[in-house]
């Protein structure tokens, strides 16, 4: 699934090319995995020691995010 979405940003065939290579692959997840270890990292300092607060937020954002995309698509 990430090869798919990497090979959808191809703009060129070089970029095509490029993006079919594992390593361009590799590099690629492993962005993703760095840049959502960095958002989860924020929301954990915000929310210091209360891991209710964190639960809540984190829910909210979930429910935020399913109105915007799945509800809203209907």
């Amino acid at each position: 699934m990430m090869s798919c979405l990497l090979l959808g940003t191809a703009k060129t065939d070089d970029d095509f090319d490029k993006f079919s290579q594992l390593e361009a692959y590799m590099d690629y997840v492993e962005q993703c995995a760095e840049s959502g270890f960095r958002v989860i990292e924020r929301k954990l300092e915000e929310c210091g020691d209360d891991n209710d607060l964190l639960e809540r937020r984190m829910l909210k954002e979930l429910d935020l995010l399913y109105t915007s995309v799945v509800e809203n698509d209907i």
